[in-house]
């Protein structure tokens, strides 16, 4: 990445994003959707049906959608058990 950088005169911060896209870059994503509800399925394959039309706005749109909904913490679970042998967490 560094030689291209290079070789095309990128500037520090130009040069720092496409290292970050390299880095992320995958041309052949698959999603497991495994064990997901069937909702989950369908947007899944409705995204990967459609994703090369979408315009740029759309995009950026999602991506402000998952980065609010990633930065949630997940609820910690007290099993029920553990909970009635005294209150501990398991």
């Amino acid at each position: 990445m560094h030689q291209v950088n290079e070789y095309f005169g990128l500037i520090w911060d130009e040069a720092d994003d496409l290292s970050r896209l390299a880095r992320l870059s995958n041309p052949r994503v698959t999603v497991n959707t495994a064990g997901l509800t069937p909702e989950q399925t369908a947007l899944a394959n409705r995204l990967a049906q459609t994703i090369h039309r979408l315009p740029p706005e759309t995009i950026a749109t999602l991506h402000a959608v998952l980065d609010t909904t990633a930065s949630q913490p997940k609820p910690r679970l007290r099993r029920l058990a553990a909970s009635r042998a005294g209150g501990r967490e398991a």
